[in-house]
């Protein structure tokens, strides 16, 4: 009989305990940051409220793209070379994709998690993703590189649906761990990474516990919500603030006029 698989939870107070844990974990492993406890770690584009079959998401998308590609010219001013760049651009911008964020920082992912707590009056919770032992029971193999790239055949499955792919199809059916383009100083300072979701529409909790992931690869810290001002303010301290998180004059403005009192 096998062993049913439990969804591990483990309760921190401080940003110094967020570090304890993170280090006993294996190297390499991933963070995402929510306030919604327990959240469906599924991306955007599986949210739309009627598009509920494979034919419809994969039409969908392609919609997107095309859209994307059309109408971002005047906006961006390096256009995307291939399907990927578009999506990452897309998922920057906040288009509804197949790609989910996570960071490889703990403090990265706690700060938006006790920030979004803060906002909404819950516990903050911080996702622990690791990345390999995921990717090899998803891909139902070890690859070259277990966090693989936009080159990387591992991905042939997930690739963008548009009217320059082969197939037209998302031939991968579980969610993959990949490393994607930085096309963002906010990527690059939150040590940006990324889940792309196949053709499942589940959520990755339940995927780990109804198809025995292993154990252990995916669970979550959480900061109780009485907590989580303590929490940002440790935050604060060691660095990590808007101004850190989101580089850019938009957050400039935001801040010089939370200061000066407009």
């Amino acid at each position: 009989m096998v062993k049913a698989i439990k969804l591990k939870n483990v309760e921190v107070e401080s940003a110094s305990e967020i570090v304890v844990e993170a280090l006993k974990l294996p190297k390499g492993c991933w963070f995402r940051g929510s306030a919604k406890y327990p959240e469906s770690l599924r991306p955007s584009l599986y949210r739309h409220p009627t598009a509920k079959t494979n034919e419809d998401r994969e039409k969908l998308e392609r919609e997107l793209i095309d859209w994307f590609k059309e109408r971002s010219v005047p906006h961006v001013g390096n256009q995307p070379r291939n399907d990927w760049e578009a999506l990452f651009l897309m998922q920057h911008y906040g288009f509804p994709t197949r790609l989910l964020d996570f960071s490889e920082s703990p403090l990265a992912a706690a700060y938006f998690a006790v920030v979004d707590g803060i906002k909404n009056k819950t516990d903050a919770v911080i996702w622990v993703l690791d990345p390999v032992a995921w990717n090899e029971a998803a891909l139902g193999r070890k690859t070259a590189s277990m966090t693989p790239t936009i080159n990387s055949t591992d991905l042939k499955g997930h690739l963008p649906v548009t009217s320059d792919t082969s197939t037209g199809r998302v031939e991968q059916a579980y969610p993959a761990a990949m490393r994607g383009i930085h096309n963002s100083s906010r990527i690059v300072v939150q040590q940006g990474v990324f889940v792309i979701f196949g053709n499942l529409s589940e959520p990755m909790e339940k995927m780990y516990l109804d198809k025995r992931f292993p154990a252990g690869c995916l669970f979550t810290l959480t900061v109780p919500a009485l907590k989580a001002e303590g929490v940002l303010e440790e935050l604060q301290r060691l660095g990590y603030s808007d101004a850190f998180m989101f580089p850019g004059l938009d957050t400039l403005a935001r801040l010089a006029k939370a200061q000066l009192g407009f």
